[in-house]
């Protein structure tokens, strides 16, 4: 449900944004499995931004491009630029960005808002996938791009689009 409910709080702040969802991941309830899964802080914010994409696996370009969450548009990435990096208005992993080889991706996703979406949709999708495994070394959500089906007018199945008014009425039905 966190993860269901996150794409539909994005996709709702994001009316462009499509992502995609796979159904049936549980976590832990004691937490079991998630020792050592903790951030890593070093000496320097942009070292720990640039640690914590890799051990994600994520690109830099899709790490950047989730930082804006959860409003993902190319004004969040103008307003750092112009902001700086000794402003207070942005924390110090975000200001992290305007440094090193992260630059890049900033001064690309201010300029083109298409290619946000596109690494913003592509690290997002890793990141609520990455460890759901089926087959040996095959993850179980690949192909599946969503987890709810209506019936059309012929009574067969149609995968549904968009998630948002899904979660809202399942979320109004446990009221």
């Amino acid at each position: 449900m966190i993860v269901l409910g996150g794409i539909a709080a994005l996709e709702t702040a994001n009316p462009d944004l499509e992502l995609p969802f796979c159904g049936g991941y549980v976590d832990a309830e004691d937490g079991a499995g998630s020792e050592g899964l903790e951030p890593r802080v070093y000496e320097t914010p942009y070292v720990t931004v640039t640690d914590d994409y890799l051990v994600k696996g994520l690109s830099m370009e899709q790490g950047v491009a989730l930082a804006s969450a959860p409003v993902v548009t190319s004004q969040w990435y103008k307003d750092l630029q112009a902001a700086g990096e000794d402003s207070a208005e942005f924390g110090e992993y975000d200001r992290a960005l305007l440094e090193g080889d992260l630059l890049q991706y900033v001064k690309k996703f201010a300029d083109d808002e298409a290619a946000l979406r596109k690494a913003f949709e592509s690290g997002w999708t890793y990141m609520m996938t990455a460890d759901r495994y089926g087959e040996f070394n095959k993850n179980a959500c690949a192909g599946i791009a969503t987890p709810t089906l209506e019936e059309d007018a012929s009574g067969g199945a149609v995968a549904k689009t968009s998630l948002g008014g899904i979660v809202v009425a399942g979320l109004l039905a446990l009221i």
